[in-house]
Parts: C-alpha cells; structure tokens; sequence
C-alpha cells in the first residue's frame, strides 16, 4: 500500500522470527543501496555517458563518500 503523506517508520508488520532493529535496518540499508546504485547506472547510461565513465564516477562517490565518513567522524575538539 503507498504511503502517500507517512513513512516507512509508519508500518507495522508482524514477523515470523525475533529480529533487532538493526538486523532490520541493515537489511533495508543493503536493499535500498544496490537499488539506488542500478538507478544512477541506468540514468547516467540514459545520458548517454560511456561504462568507463560511469565506472569513473561510481569511483569518485565511493572515494569521496570515505573521505565524508572520516572527515564527519573526527571530532577536533572544538567548541
């Protein structure tokens, strides 16, 4: 059923085994980052950009997505 004005955080579902929160958030993170990937090669192929730089820029994010988490995880101190 679509949630047109709620979130996911809004569904209730009752399960066949016990879980942890993050057992299920792991599993909904893994869904939804191959999924959102198999979107951005789809659009940019769309585009018309050629595989290696599709592969180029699938480099950059996973370069720069590293370099955020460290930078965002490191606290100098301040304040």
């Amino acid at each position: 059923m679509p949630l047109a004005n709620d979130s996911l955080t809004d569904c209730v579902s009752e399960l066949e085994r016990a879980t942890t929160a993050e057992e299920v958030n792991a599993l909904l993170k893994a869904a939804a980052d191959g999924a959102l990937r198999m979107l951005v090669v789809l659009y940019f192929h769309g585009l018309g950009y050629q595989p290696l730089e599709i592969v180029l820029l699938f480099l950059f994010y996973e370069i720069f997505g590293v370099v955020t988490n460290l930078l965002g995880g490191w606290e100098p101190g301040w304040g």
